[in-house]
């Protein structure tokens, strides 16, 4: 019984260190070492905020064109991290076209901003 009651624990504190955060959405430029960034995003969300095998998600953001040009094309790349117990995972790394994507962002003057909202489909059963 006593070694039953070890294993069981043990399975508790493993189980515990997988567990299942939050989405975090933050912006890298930072990160990536880009000082200006000429386009940021603002305001962004999703529903539901984490998804689940199966189900959808739908993200809100709105982009806005921090440069001192008018944006003709906009692409860009998303990736999803997992955190496992020795660091981030990424699982999933996508390479948009924003402007194909959403009809109306491009062109998008100086200081002009689009909100948009980006539907995914469901998980594959990999992820």
């Amino acid at each position: 019984l006593w070694l039953v009651a070890a294993m069981a624990a043990r399975l508790v504190v493993l189980v515990g260190a997988w567990h299942v955060a939050s989405a975090k959405w933050q912006d890298c430029s930072h990160t990536e070492g880009i000082a200006s960034p000429q386009v940021t995003f603002a305001n962004v969300s999703s529903v539901p905020e984490v998804v689940v095998q199966g189900g959808t998600q739908d993200i809100y953001k709105t982009i806005v064109n921090q440069g001192p040009h008018e944006i003709k094309s906009l692409r860009a790349e998303l990736s999803q991290y997992w955190e496992a117990p020795w660091g981030w995972l990424r699982f999933i790394k996508v390479d948009t076209d924003q402007c194909k994507d959403h009809p109306g962002v491009c062109p998008l003057a100086h200081g002009a901003s689009a909100s948009v909202v980006t539907h995914h489909p469901p998980l594959a059963w990999i992820t």
